[in-house]
């Protein structure tokens, strides 16, 4: 490689600060000198790139991989040639061309490699994986990539691991163990004065406690991380700190969003980094569509497809045509909208990659559905359904555990709970036996005869205790978490793709109560809730708590299944008729009587265990958030969908839909609700 155009690299990697680790001030010194020879001024670049610690435009790196390729006789130069190529082509999100490049390293990597050479390949098999959707093998590799790291004490590659980790477990929804990666991280940044890095921690925290429902905080770290990057001044940092900003500022103000967003836009293109202005441009879109600014959102579509390269991800192509055809049809353009969801389907309904499948066939279903092609419209929506389990067989297949939250119980609070309080009488029982059976020997087999019918009475009246406490706690927590508990002495928080919240209410509970006694409004109640238990069981559903009047209850956990929306509706039809029948037998007597709101939404969910003592299970998440609105914003003796729930329950025969349009939802602005009920004839 010539003087010059190393020179050209460099110069377009801004200043570092002054806090830099004297580790990365030792590479920039190397790589800019004259004293080294070009194969070390290559390799200390390499160096400098692979941590992330300079950015220049992504064709120049290509340029100083393609040229380090070339290099004839030295072996090392040419095998850190193919990972920078390759990370690069990961950041573009090109998956075949990784690996083209991982194949090309694996094979180039010397007989003599030292550690830090052999984590640097580790971490491209990573972003091969996590491409091709194979998040544990992307972990697999990130983790023995972090040993090697901490094996040799480079600080600086031990947080690009900590970094690339966090991010696949992000991916996976394992926000605890993304968090204490990203945590390591921030340690190391510290006590390293490691700037760049720095930011990079700020953001990823920003979305770990998005994720987790803590706004406030996350924007918190999202603003930390805009300042940090605006003082570095690198144009990849600013990028991707001004596109995490767009999404919060736009809940406030729609237009500092956009001026967001096309900042992070402006920043990705001085960098040639196209993928994420495609993201910028599309998350601009997203804005202008919630303001209803639909040809604006058109036209942000249509420049990131425009500036799709010819060996564009199919996943980011795909995901920006159907978005296209979206936004088409809330303009009314549904025979554009219909062509062009055809296209997409016709051009990608083979693809390796499983969920471009999904989209492409639920965005055409969509689009026949507006063009009132309903037999079309179901016989897609059919194969959407039998892709998405697809998706979840292969995740089974490969045993990949979602899970949010991980709860540290101590032993000690364990002892509250009648289960270890039941395990602990028995093995008190156990060495009581031990003895017995010793002293019966030494005394005699009459003796022990003696001790053994003792023993037995004991045991069968601890074995009634313990089922009696294994019972308590199956009326406390779903058998699945309760097995948890008592085999690890703690239960994981999980992450439910897909779950249906149903939510009930009493219309003027307040005024019911002031006509009845304690004793009675107490026992009313036990009579409703009990109904809504066996209702809600029968339907395979979990109860979730009562609050005060409300019932809650979920379908689709704690094991994931795909009838939750369907079950969560007849399991509402069931408590709306329960509760009419009881008011009509109320009114002929003469007496007080209820009347119920019923409220559902589908959507993700985190389900767990809270507290130490007293613990129950429960569920968090903008979806229970949701499926209360709903039944906040019904009405009396009805059952009210979101529209997630209606589009999964719209063609189950038997069921008739009333749509309410948009309406006013508090916390929630306008979302469009559907009153169901039996059809004519089905009771």
């Amino acid at each position: 490689m010539q003087r010059s155009t190393l020179s050209t690299v460099l110069f377009m990697a801004v200043s570092l600060g002054a806090m830099a680790q004297a580790q990365r001030d030792s590479l920039l010194s190397i790589s800019r000198g004259d004293q080294a020879s070009e194969a070390t001024r290559l390799q200390a670049t390499s160096d400098l790139l692979l941590r992330n610690w300079i950015a220049p435009h992504q064709d120049s790196v290509l340029a100083l991989a393609r040229r380090m390729l070339d290099m004839k006789g030295n072996e090392r130069i040419a095998y850190y040639g193919s990972l920078v190529a390759g990370n690069i082509w990961s950041e573009r999100h090109i998956g075949d061309s990784v690996q083209v490049y991982l194949d090309l390293a694996t094979e180039l990597i010397p007989d003599t490699t030292v550690k830090s050479d052999r984590a640097w390949l580790y971490a491209l098999n990573a972003n091969a994986a996590n491409d091709r959707g194979d998040w544990i093998d992307a972990i697999g590799s990130l983790k023995a990539g972090l040993e090697l790291a901490k094996d040799v004490g480079d600080t600086g590659m031990e947080v690009h691991f900590q970094l690339q980790l966090a991010s696949v477990l992000s991916q996976l929804g394992e926000t605890v163990e993304a968090t204490e990666a990203l945590t390591n991280a921030l340690a190391i940044c510290e006590a390293t004065a490691d700037s760049v890095s720095l930011a990079q921690v700020y953001e990823g925290l920003s979305g770990s406690l998005g994720t987790v429902g803590d706004q406030e905080a996350a924007d918190g770290y999202s603003r930390k991380n805009l300042e940090l990057s605006k003082r570095l001044g690198r144009n990849d940092l600013l990028a991707s700190a001004y596109l995490n900003m767009s999404h919060p500022a736009a809940n406030e103000d729609l237009d500092l969003g956009i001026a967001y967003a096309d900042s992070g836009i402006l920043h990705s293109l001085a960098l040639g980094d196209v993928s994420t202005a495609q993201v910028g441009y599309s998350m601009k879109s997203r804005i202008q569509l919630f303001a209803g600014r639909y040809e604006a959102a058109l036209a942000s579509l249509d420049q990131a497809i425009a500036m799709a390269p010819d060996d564009a991800s199919e996943n980011r192509a795909a995901f920006l045509g159907v978005s296209r055809s979206s936004v088409l049809r809330r303009m009314g353009r549904n025979k554009e909208a219909l062509a062009l969801s055809r296209t997409l389907y016709d051009r990608y309904k083979n693809s390796k990659d499983v969920n471009v499948r999904m989209w492409v066939a639920s965005g055409l279903s969509s689009a026949e559905q507006a063009m009132g092609n309903h037999r079309e419209a179901l016989d897609l929506y059919k194969r959407f359904v039998q892709l998405q389990d697809s998706v979840k067989a292969e995740e089974n297949k490969r045993g990949v555990i979602r899970k949010e939250y991980q709860y540290a119980y101590e032993k000690q609070a364990l002892a509250d709970s009648l289960q270890h309080a039941s395990e602990l009488a028995v093995q008190a029982e156990e060495v009581r036996r031990q003895k017995v059976v010793r002293n019966g020997f030494m005394g005699g087999f009459a003796l022990v005869a003696v001790f053994a019918g003792v023993f037995l009475f004991q045991r069968n009246r601890i074995g009634r205790e313990k089922a009696r406490s294994e019972e308590l706690l199956l009326n406390i927590l779903p058998e699945e978490v309760a097995e948890e508990l008592k085999e690890r002495g703690e239960a994981n928080a999980r992450r439910i793709d897909q779950a249906t919240v149903l939510f009930t209410d009493f219309k003027g509970f307040t005024a019911y109560s002031e006509n009845l006694s304690p004793e009675q409004l107490v026992h009313d109640l036990h009579e409703c809730f009990t109904a809504f238990d066996n209702i809600i069981a029968r339907h395979g559903m979990e109860k979730i708590k009562t609050i005060g009047d409300a019932y809650m209850a979920a379908g689709g956990l704690p094991a994931a299944n795909d009838t939750h929306a369907v079950d969560a509706v007849q399991a509402a039809l069931e408590i709306r008729d329960f509760i009419a029948e009881g008011k009509a037998r109320k009114i002929a007597a003469g007496l007080p009587f209820f009347e119920i709101r019923i409220g559902l939404h589908t959507g993700p969910v985190v389900a767990g265990i809270v507290g130490v003592k007293k613990f129950s299970y429960d569920i968090w998440g903008d979806t229970v958030n949701t499926a209360s609105r709903m039944e906040s914003s019904g009405e009396v003796g009805q059952v009210n969908l979101s529209e997630a729930t209606y589009a999964l329950v719209r063609d189950v025969p038997g069921l008739t839909f009333t749509p309410r349009g948009k309406v006013q939802a508090k916390g929630k602005g306008e979302l469009e609700m559907f009153f169901v009920r039996r059809s004519l004839g089905e009771g």
